[in-house]
C-alpha cells in the first residue's frame, strides 16, 4: 500500500535512464524507466579493508515488482544481474545489482 497518490514519474523526467530487463525466467524483455545509481560500499575481509561498487537502480515499485533475483538488467550498455529488489512503501523501489 502506498502512503501516497502522486504520480512519481516526475521524479524520472530528468534523471531517468531506460533501464532493459531480460527476466530469467523466460518472459518477455522490457523496458522502464530507472535512477542508476554506482555508490560504493567497504567490505572488511579478516584485516583487510576493501571497497567495491554496489550498482543499483530506483524504479517506480510498480514496474519494478516485475523483476526478480538473476534477471539481467542492461543499463546504458552493461549487463548487471539482480541480487535483490527492496520496495520501500513510497511507490518507489531499489533494485540491488552485481556484474553480469
Amino acid at each position: 500500500m502506498l502512503i501516497f497518490d502522486e504520480d512519481l514519474s516526475l521524479f524520472f523526467d530528468d534523471l531517468a535512464v531506460d533501464v532493459t530487463v531480460t527476466p530469467a525466467n523466460g518472459d518477455d524483455v522490457f523496458t522502464a524507466p530507472g535512477i542508476f545509481q554506482s555508490p560504493t560500499q567497504d567490505a572488511n575481509i579478516y584485516d583487510q579493508s576493501v571497497e567495491m561498487d554496489a550498482p543499483q537502480v530506483v524504479m517506480q515499485e510498480r514496474d519494478a515488482r516485475r523483476i526478480d533475483r538473476d534477471d539481467v538488467v542492461r543499463v546504458s550498455g552493461t549487463d548487471y544481474e539482480v541480487i535483490r529488489t527492496v520496495d520501500d512503501g513510497t511507490g518507489m523501489a531499489t533494485i540491488y545489482l552485481r556484474d553480469a
